[in-house]
């Protein structure tokens, strides 16, 4: 008997424990900037400003602007790439989809159509037909008819 007053009071005890645990709130946490996301922010930063050739650091800050929802330095990371050389269909791509995703669909067509002035691939094809089929424009089958 007196085994099991003690295991229940341990059950008890624990329960009480996981219940205030849980119960607890970290607003105040919550409003402060996460850290790491800074920490990766600046380190790519630097990275990009020691290597400034490497087109694998700079899409990789790209990359962290897009999933961060920071279109408007990603684009002018983009619009950097382009200046150095317009002639990168997969640049032109890049600055479509960033368009695209922050609901500039004008912006991304004209992306995408010059993507595919510079080289006409598949997927670029298929991006530009959803856009032109998005906005209604019958161009969307000519699309269709390339693939």
């Amino acid at each position: 008997f007196c085994c099991e007053k003690m295991c229940m009071k341990q059950l008890f005890f624990f329960i009480l424990t996981t219940v205030f645990l849980i119960s607890c709130d970290d607003t105040a946490t919550k409003n402060q900037p996460n850290i790491s996301t800074l920490s990766k922010k600046d380190s790519l930063i630097n990275d990009v400003k020691k290597y400034p050739d490497s087109l694998l650091l700079i899409e990789s800050l790209i990359e962290f602007y897009r999933e961060n929802n920071q279109y408007d330095s990603a684009l002018i990371m983009v619009d950097q790439l382009l200046k150095k050389d317009s002639s990168v269909a997969k640049f032109w791509d890049m600055k479509g989809i960033l368009y695209f995703e922050n609901n500039d669909t004008i912006n991304a067509i004209i992306s995408y159509e010059r993507a595919i002035e510079i080289y006409p691939d598949p997927g670029y094809i298929m991006s530009l037909g959803a856009m032109y089929a998005e906005t209604k424009n019958p161009k969307a089958l000519e699309m269709a008819d390339a693939l």
